[in-house]
């Protein structure tokens, strides 16, 4: 019976941690354990005893004891809807859990590892009734796996890890818990309001109509004259104490133009929050609630009580709430457009945010302190990071804006705690915000070793306000790819206003004039917004992407090809990152046609289709070289060193971060005129395994003396060499099949375009690995836009494909194939 059940278990451990590693997201090498492996390797249990220190493991434990039920009976309704399979017996359901452990370990899920291994010790050592409850969870795992997928079963974990983990924090007292709710259930009955020389008692009946109906009216307090078409600019501060029935609260009020203000000095600090529901709709209905009134007083009541020991009495703050009248439609639109100005004018701001706890940033800011993380200190970061990236501010799109506009910002967090010292006069130690985030950033970084689907979770572009938090040196100007990614994930109420954000944060040195031109139509603010960056040499527009499975996201018939976007944001990819060199050529837009002057590589005659998971295997680096060989064979000649190295480089690039990164770290080169240099007997290795591959018979034995060739080459050129490692190593083949994933995931179906090109001057034909639309066909045009550069792209091998001047594809690896240079003038429509 025993030997029986071995046997089952044997083909189980291949079968499962094949379809592991085979669904996985992961960059990692595929490695299949045996029973040995897992059972009695020291090695392993060495590293996995290294890793799995006591207080992970004890912590993980009793969060299973404790609250693996009430998490099981309330969280995972999401994963209710998956059928349940037939039970197994105890000891297999414990024996597959651990290989699924051990196949989470290789995907640097260690934390999800832990989880498991937790749960299957408690499972063994504590019977009764968390055994039954933890044997339920176990069956939940191994069916999710075996039955839907590894990512699905990777997916449950993590949400019951942090489920478990936000249940602990709730029931030691530093969880998420709710913020007072004060404008509910306070007796407000009004407010004491000062303007000018005047003082008012306003009642709570009365608030939204004196405010949001601009019944405050005045002239400027500075200069004395009359608003005219400029919108007045009102601040708060707190008022005298004075006798009344509305507790005492009192607000004084000052009217100015914004050169006013700006001239008085005074010190301002504009607060940026995201809206009460409430507030939200009584600006819908226009119409009074006593839930909002109460909002309204309670909000304020709150932020002076906030800032007394944070800032000076003489503090004035710009809070919409009280400083736009939301009833006014033409004042709101003009404010709107200056909201922006209001917050850079201000040496710093205030970020609220309500659902925050001080526990969580205190815990980001200590941990961004250390030098290194250990995985109970990953463990306890998973809630507090989780908290930020999905705050309600944090996905907003105005309050980014506000926080891009800004000059340094401080938090005020749930219990109404500004984090801010007052003694401290120099402004980026105020900039508790900023620090905030950016610190929590680059935790996240160091917790991929234990968290790599979480930390995947949290790294996608736009996250963590898309880098803008790094304020260590001068403020990096974004381009509109960059911009473009921010947005798009950032919530708002109309499309239009997404390209004015997106206006302003390329021009945040010239903010007014780049958000009051904007047109009101999409279309319109689009086309406006994209040709204003090409004027200005950015040329994002022309490399944007289209996200092939959106329906309708590839601009047709007399739409510009380079529209991409015009209709909905998440229609673009971008996915070069930040540019490191601009271009210098100069850009001409008529109407909608953009005509620049390009360097001519060729035109398309022959694709073909690399494998999305080849692409990252040495089986991709055959492929590769037998086309190479194929096309050296067609010209009369045989594959030589240099065009197979310069070949591989192009279709297995490392982008301009990854080689800066290798050249540094590793002093790694890879263009053949470096390798050369560095080994004067390259060439000659190269060639020997050239002349193995080239001349390997028919059948199996050539079959072998091709693969023994090519690993080889692939050893010589370091294609699989770690330059770094994050969840995973990352060498030039791992980084080939997360290209070829990504373009997968955007819903590209054939694998990764593979494109014979020949240079029309010297004749030359290569290989170029470029990323294609749908309508690109033989015969298409490549051209390289010369200098520019981005981060995620190759040095000087970034281009477009053009097919009757239209866009039909972008070149992000296209190292020069040969020296000639053609410059063409072309229109593109």
């Amino acid at each position: 019976m025993a030997g029986k059940l071995i046997g089952i278990d044997i083909r189980l451990i291949f079968w499962i941690t094949s379809k592991w590693l085979t669904v996985s997201n992961l960059d990692s090498p595929s490695i299949h354990p045996s029973v040995s492996d897992v059972e009695s390797n020291p090695e392993v249990e060495s590293e996995q005893d290294e890793i799995f220190d006591d207080v992970s493991q004890q912590l993980l434990q009793r969060l299973v004891q404790q609250h693996l039920w009430a998490v099981m009976e309330s969280d995972l309704s999401q994963f209710s809807t998956y059928p349940r399979h037939d039970d197994i017996t105890p000891e297999t359901l414990s024996f597959m859990s651990t290989i699924i452990a051990y196949a989470l370990e290789q995907d640097h899920d260690i934390v999800l590892s832990a989880l498991l291994k937790a749960a299957i010790k408690v499972k063994d050592d504590i019977p009764g009734e968390h055994s039954g409850v933890v044997g339920e969870f176990l069956q939940r795992v191994v069916d999710l796996v075996r039955h839907v997928g590894a990512d699905t079963g990777s997916k449950f974990l993590q949400t019951t890890l942090e489920s478990l983990l936000r249940k602990d924090l709730s029931a030691g007292g530093t969880g998420n818990t709710a913020p007072p709710d004060t404008h509910n259930t306070s007796p407000w009955l009004g407010m004491n309001i000062s303007i000018g020389n005047d003082t008012m008692e306003l009642a709570l009946a009365d608030i939204l109509d004196c405010f949001w109906a601009n019944r405050l009216h005045t002239k400027c307090h500075w200069c004395h004259q009359a608003f005219g078409e400029n919108p007045p600019i009102w601040m708060i501060c707190v008022g005298a104490e004075i006798r009344s029935s509305t507790r005492n609260i009192h607000v004084r009020i000052f009217n100015r133009h914004f050169t006013c203000l700006r001239s008085s000095g005074a010190l301002i600090v504009p607060v940026s929050h995201v809206w009460n529901s409430s507030i939200r709709e009584a600006n819908r209905s226009k119409q009074y609630t006593a839930e909002a009134a109460s909002t309204m007083i309670a909000s304020i009541h709150t932020l002076f009580e906030s800032s007394q020991g944070s800032y000076s009495p003489q503090v004035e703050f710009w809070h919409d709430y009280y400083s736009v009248p939301q009833w006014n439609k033409q004042i709101r639109q003009s404010l709107l457009l200056a909201l922006p100005l209001i917050f850079h004018n201000a040496n710093e701001i205030l970020v609220q945010m309500s659902d925050i706890t001080p526990h969580h940033v205190h815990e980001l800011y200590e941990a961004s302190l250390l030098p290194n993380i250990s995985l109970y200190q990953c463990l306890k970061l998973i809630p507090p990071l989780r908290a930020l990236c999905a705050s309600e501010w944090m996905q907003r799109m105005w309050v980014t804006l506000e926080y891009c506009s800004s000059k340094s910002a401080c938090i005020m967090d749930q219990s109404n705690r500004i984090w801010r010292s007052v003694e401290r006069e120099e402004m980026f130690n105020r900039d508790t915000f900023s620090r905030l985030v950016d610190g929590s950033q680059r935790v996240l970084l160091s917790m991929f070793q234990y968290a790599a689907r979480f930390s995947r979770e949290l790294s996608t572009p736009g996250e963590f306000l898309g880098g803008l938090a790094d304020r260590r040196g001068h403020f990096r100007q974004m381009c509109l790819g960059e911009a473009v990614e921010l947005v798009a994930r950032k919530q708002c109420q109309y499309f239009r206003d997404r390209f004015l954000a997106i206006s302003i944060i390329l021009q945040r040195d010239s903010i007014f004039s780049s958000s009051e031109n904007v047109p009101t139509s999409d279309g319109d603010a689009c086309a406006m917004v994209w040709k204003g960056a090409l004027q200005r040499g950015d040329f994002s527009p022309l490399l944007f992407h289209p996200c092939e499975k959106r329906r309708g996201a590839i601009p047709g018939g007399s739409t510009p090809s380079w529209f991409v976007g015009y209709q909905n944001l998440d229609d673009v990819d971008w996915n070069l990152g930040d540019e490191k060199q601009s271009s210098e050529l100069q850009i001409i837009i008529s109407n909608d046609t953009v005509e620049t002057e390009h360097e001519f590589v060729g035109t398309i005659d022959e694709v073909q289709w690399l494998d999305v998971e080849d692409s990252g295997e040495v089986a991709g680096v055959d492929w590769t070289t037998r086309f190479l060989a194929d096309i050296a064979r067609s010209e009369g000649t045989t594959l030589s060193a240099e065009r197979l190295v310069e070949g591989l480089n192009r279709v297995f690039p490392f982008d301009f971060n990854h080689t800066k990164a290798a050249n540094v770290l590793h002093g790694m080169v890879f263009s053949f005129q470096g390798l050369q240099e560095q080994d004067e007997g390259f060439e000659a290795s190269i060639d020997t395994q050239l002349v193995e591959y080239h001349g390997a018979p028919e059948g199996e034995a050539g079959i072998t003396q091709r693969e023994v060739a090519v690993k080889e080459i692939a050893r010589i050129l370091e294609l699989e060499r770690s330059i770094m490692q994050f969840a995973a190593p990352v060498t030039r083949l791992t980084r080939s099949r997360h290209i070829a994933r990504r373009r997968r995931d955007r819903g590209v179906e054939s694998g990764e375009p593979i494109c014979m090109i020949q240079c029309p001057e010297c004749s030359t034909r290569s290989l170029l690995r470029l990323d294609l639309r749908p309508t690109a066909t033989l015969g298409a045009k490549i051209y390289r836009i010369p200098s520019l550069t981005y981060s995620d792209g190759v040095q000087g091998g970034i281009g477009i494909v053009l097919q009757d001047g239209r866009i039909v594809g972008r070149m992000l690896y296209g190292a020069p194939v040969c020296s000639c240079r053609l410059p063409e003038v072309v229109q593109i429509i």
